[in-house]
């Protein structure tokens, strides 16, 4: 929350901004008039393919990013002319990496 007090010095604009956060603790901590329950912090927990996200990018981020030798294999068959793709390797690689990715995370 932010104030603008004019006018006051330094120790009684604490002590101003001092009662306000306590209003607002008993404010919060007082039983709803509607509900008659208590207002509860909120709270965050991780579920458990969050966390095997975390440990999948964990391991990813020890893997090399780039095979530099298969870069330059490839640059060097791509300027001599020679480089032929094979859709059907391409797309099995695929479906492998595809299938890796779903046994990690379970």
């Amino acid at each position: 929350m932010a104030l603008s007090i004019t006018g006051m010095d330094v120790a009684n604009h604490n002590l101003v901004a001092e009662d306000l956060r306590s209003q607002e603790t008993k404010d919060q901590q007082q039983p709803n008039q509607a509900s008659g329950m208590v207002a509860t912090p909120d709270k965050l927990s991780l579920t458990g393919t969050a966390a095997q996200l975390r440990n999948l990018e964990l391991s990813l981020s020890s893997q090399p990013i780039i095979d530099s030798k298969r870069v330059e294999s490839v640059r060097n068959q791509l300027n001599m002319g020679g480089f032929q793709a094979n859709p059907e390797k391409v797309a099995q690689k695929m479906i492998e990496i595809e299938g890796l990715i779903e046994q990690r995370l379970g």
